[in-house]
């Protein structure tokens, strides 16, 4: 497995969005530090105001959005995505990725990366 920060650098992340809890800051630390990028918390309840930064983002722009298990698979429904199997509450290393297409097209893939200690 690879490491999430390892991840992003190749997917070459432009913006790093995270909830106010501690776990979720703490995962997105190692890839805004590998991209120099500073991160936008977003309290987890407001799921609109987060999908609503994501859907302005530019084609060339990638985001990463590190949720919750309960919060993780309503963004990916909010945003377009396919449905995914529910993640356990100890379950910290899939990721799940969206990627929206010019002709409107979104496909869902799901990885596993290597969790920070």
């Amino acid at each position: 497995m690879v490491a999430l920060g390892g991840i992003m650098d190749a997917e070459h992340v432009t913006h790093v969005f995270t909830s106010q809890y501690p776990r979720a800051i703490h995962t997105a630390g190692p890839t805004a530090q590998v991209r120099g990028l500073a991160f936008e918390s977003i309290d987890a309840r407001q799921l609109s105001t987060l999908v609503d930064r994501v859907r302005v983002l530019q084609n060339d722009e990638v985001a990463l959005i590190v949720g919750h298990s309960n919060t993780v698979p309503e963004i990916i429904a909010a945003l377009g995505g396919a449905a995914i199997a529910p993640i356990a509450e100890d379950e910290y290393n899939r990721l799940v990725v969206l990627t929206f297409a010019t002709d409107g097209t979104i496909t869902t893939r799901e990885r596993v990366y290597e969790p920070a200690d």
